[in-house]
């Protein structure tokens, strides 16, 4: 549907039109009367007027009336000429086919909808198709016939948020068991035990991660390699928690000897902490080394279980499963898509028929101000005749009056009681506003008008909910068939 009609509406976009007051003809007053009587005297004393020439006067009075004509056909026109141009626009709105250009604009956006999704769904079939060889002769080379086990968002916040307790849980329980005995106190106890839980939990993950999972590895070469430096982790891993433990030992025993100076403390401390199975451990050192090597251990394994214990194999089978939730997910946004599609259509439809009949309100209610505005003038005029007449026979009277104490002889015009009538053709309102003839129409005719044309809303409509619905129907078929071409993915 064009912007034009969309957003079309009479009643919003069409300013009132004030109605059309027909001006009174300038009624004589007393102050006017007394001086057209007084005129009419002074002229019969003196035989003015004399034969058919009309005196200053009468010629005032008419004047007067042939320009309250003009004023009023001057008015009438500038309003019926707008009232004109709204009817129509009115009509020209009313006799398009809105409905069916709601129609072939839904059905354009559905079929763009649909040829967009193609599209789309062909390129991510491309990526899939891809991902998918990869895959599979990643299987076939490394001999794997079970599925993978890819670590999901869920599991993947799991095994993060143990990585993150344990390093939190160790620099917390370090620093307890350290602080204490340090020179520095808890700053330097935050510094070493961090350093301590850094390697214990973070580079123990990254092991398992990368080298750990190798020992599954169908290349013996990478197997062997594996072991090699899971034995040689392991043994730095128990060293340095020994040595950890051992350095507590041997800085709680310098502590309490206060004949040292701290520098000596720490450079002991140090030196025997090297060699810790030359340290006889405390049991808060051996509580030391122990949860320090089992946080190791358990980072380790948490990296090693992370994303499959085959190396990549995780990673690949994500990068597929990915691939094909994209599809899925873009069919049910082409599915979500086409549906919100039809319902902005059903809505547009009924907007339209609710502009519809506002427009058709206001195009009988403006017809029917033009055909009363129409009417009511004639009835003006005739007024204006009347009132003219009565000034024209209040001259002549004072004026006859007068004439009578002298030897002038009236006018023949002076018997005529009705001496003034304007013309047929600027009486007649189709004649005087011809220009807008055409849209007046009687009550009756303007009824059948409206009646026909509510009918036809009424059918058009009507017919406009079912073919949307054939419609609905006919796309929802192509887009299941695209569906179907995607169930084996």
């Amino acid at each position: 549907m064009s912007d034009k009609n969309k957003e079309f509406n009479p009643v919003k976009q069409n300013e009132d039109l004030p109605v059309l007051e027909w001006a009174d003809f300038d009624r004589i007053g007393k102050e006017k009367d007394r001086r057209i009587k007084k005129q009419g005297a002074e002229d019969g004393a003196f035989g003015i007027p004399s034969g058919e020439t009309l005196s200053d006067t009468e010629n005032e009075i008419l004047a007067d009336a042939h320009e309250y004509q003009h004023t009023l056909a001057h008015r009438g026109n500038e309003y019926f000429e707008k009232l004109e141009s709204r009817l129509n626009s009115y009509n020209d709105f009313l006799n398009q086919e809105n409905f069916k250009t709601i129609l072939n604009s839904l059905r354009a956006r559905a079929q763009n909808r649909i040829d967009n999704k193609k599209l789309k769904l062909s390129e991510l079939t491309t990526e899939y198709n891809r991902n998918k060889r990869e895959y599979e002769q990643f299987r076939r080379v490394n001999q794997l016939d079970r599925m993978p086990a890819p670590t999901t968002w869920l599991k993947s916040g799991f095994y993060l948020s143990l990585i993150a307790i344990l390093f939190g849980f160790e620099v917390m329980m370090n620093t307890k068991l350290v602080s204490g005995v340090l020179p520095g106190g808890t700053v330097e106890g935050v510094g070493l035990t961090f350093g301590v839980a850094f390697v214990n939990v973070l580079i123990s993950f990254a092991v398992g991660y990368y080298f750990l999972k190798n020992i599954n590895h169908v290349n013996s070469s990478s197997k062997t390699k594996a072991w090699l430096i899971f034995a040689v982790y392991m043994i730095i891993i128990f060293y340095l928690n020994w040595a950890y433990g051992a350095f507590r030992g041997v800085a709680e025993e310098v502590a309490s000897s206060p004949e040292l100076l701290e520098l000596d403390r720490i450079s002991l401390s140090l030196q025997k902490a090297i060699l810790p199975w030359e340290v006889p451990l405390t049991f808060q050192s051996l509580v030391i080394s122990v949860l320090g090597f089992a946080f190791a251990v358990f980072s380790l394994l948490d990296g090693y279980l992370f994303d499959d214990i085959y190396p990549d194999y995780g990673r690949k089978a994500r990068i597929l499963n990915k691939s094909r939730e994209k599809i899925l997910s873009e069919l049910k946004r082409l599915v979500s898509g086409v549906q919100r599609i039809f319902t902005d259509g059903e809505r547009e439809g009924r907007e339209m028929k609710e502009t519809l009949a506002l427009t058709l309100n206001a195009w009988s209610s403006e017809t029917n101000m033009l055909q009363t505005r129409f009417d009511s003038y004639r009835k003006k005029l005739l007024n204006a005749e009347n009132d003219i007449n009565h000034m024209l026979r209040e001259y002549m009277i004072a004026n006859k009056g007068k004439r009578e104490l002298t030897e002038y002889s009236l006018p023949k015009r002076f018997e005529n009681t009705t001496p003034f009538s304007y013309e047929d053709d600027e009486k007649d309102p189709s004649k005087v506003f011809e220009m807008s003839r055409d849209v007046y129409m009687e009550d009756m005719q303007r009824r059948e008008r409206r009646e026909k044309r509510q009918k036809d809303i009424e059918e058009n409509y009507n017919m406009f909910t079912t073919e949307v619905s054939e419609l609905r129907e006919k796309i929802l078929m192509s887009v299941t068939e695209i569906q179907e071409q995607y169930e084996d993915i």
